[in-house]
């Protein structure tokens, strides 16, 4: 062996065990960021959507306006349709359209504020 060969492969496997530890740091928290998106940033199933329209389907203007809707895009809602129901979903649809990136958690601090946490809790939660 060549004087000093040792010492390079101890270094070379010091330096692939550093590079393993990283990439199962990177994998690790990849994969943690990747559930706490599924849990908070869920994107929201045309059946949540269904089941979310009908348990708002009797506060489904209130809701709107905390979604940023301005009253004549309600009253095109209400137009559009005589099932609250279906205007709630339109509603809805019209919203995750609009938004970038719509997701269960961003539905959350508007219907806790109507009272209404146990409906996202039930649509949103049942699921995981």
């Amino acid at each position: 062996m060549k004087p000093g060969a040792d010492g390079d492969v101890d270094e070379e496997h010091s330096q692939l065990e550093e590079e393993e530890t990283e990439e199962f740091r990177d994998e690790a928290s990849s994969e943690q960021s990747k559930k706490e998106s599924e849990e908070q940033g869920e994107v929201i199933s045309k059946e949540q959507l269904v089941a979310l329209a009908a348990k708002v389907s009797a506060i489904w203007q209130r809701l709107a306006a905390l979604l940023k809707f301005q009253a004549d895009e309600i009253v095109y809602f209400e137009s559009d349709t005589r099932d609250a129901s279906e205007q709630a979903q339109k509603m809805l649809q019209i919203w995750m359209e609009n938004e970038e990136e719509a997701t269960a958690e961003m539905l959350r601090a508007p219907l806790v504020e109507l009272g209404l946490e146990a409906a996202w809790s039930e649509v949103f939660q049942s699921v995981s």
